[in-house]
């Protein structure tokens, strides 16, 4: 209730000869455009945060179900020191040493050449930064798994790809300066479950289960 009335009164100073609104429709000419517009923005910014909500209560109810197979295996390592070239890129991993970072890209070839990547974080969903996938098309995109060896990723020796379902982006990551971005992140639903596991070289990362 107290949140309503906040944008009640928002709404209010954009157009000040609104008192009441008559009905939460952007589309109604009884408002002006700048009115509209607000009431729009309210919505979308409504259905971000219900669809978040839902994706990190599905994550729980996920990890809860599968809490045996996302254990990390025991032959997985769970703290050292590595070493991270000028792109960000592990370059002394054990083979599937971090089996929860995946691939994105548009078929398997750019799945093996491109440097975007995100974070498994239950069997359907990845975590990864907003300006990766921005602007992407969610109908194009696919997600690599299990992949340590690109070439044998290619030759379609090792890992999997998924099709993506849909990508929520945080519609408030913007750039601030030159190099610092806000608000940078985006959830990615698959289109089917990932195969968890030690013989899939698979795993979701480990975070604390509470909302």
């Amino acid at each position: 209730m107290e949140e309503e009335t906040k944008e009640k009164e928002q709404i209010k100073e954009v157009d000040p000869a609104v008192e009441e609104p008559i009905e939460d429709d952007e589309d109604s000419e009884a408002y002006s455009p700048e009115y509209r517009f607000l009431l729009k923005s309210l919505r979308e910014y409504r259905e971000y945060k219900e669809e978040v909500k839902k994706i990190m209560e599905a994550r729980i109810s996920d990890r809860e179900a599968l809490k045996d197979q996302l254990a990390i295996p025991r032959t997985f390592t769970r703290r050292r020191d590595i070493d991270i070239d000028s792109l960000g890129t592990i370059v002394d991993a054990f083979p599937h040493e971090f089996p929860w970072i995946v691939r994105l890209g548009r078929n398997r070839a750019d799945l093996a050449t491109n440097l975007v990547a995100g974070t498994l974080i239950s069997p359907y969903y990845v975590v990864t930064a907003a300006q990766n996938v921005a602007y992407w098309l969610y109908q194009d995109i696919y997600v690599g798994l299990g992949i340590h060896n690109l070439n044998s990723f290619r030759d379609k020796t090792e890992g999997f790809k998924i099709k993506v379902k849909r990508m929520i982006v945080n519609k408030e990551c913007s750039k601030k300066g030159k190099t610092e971005i806000t608000h940078d992140i985006a959830i990615i639903e698959l289109a089917k479950p990932a195969k968890i596991g030690e013989e899939y070289n698979v795993a979701a990362i480990a975070l604390p289960n509470r909302k």
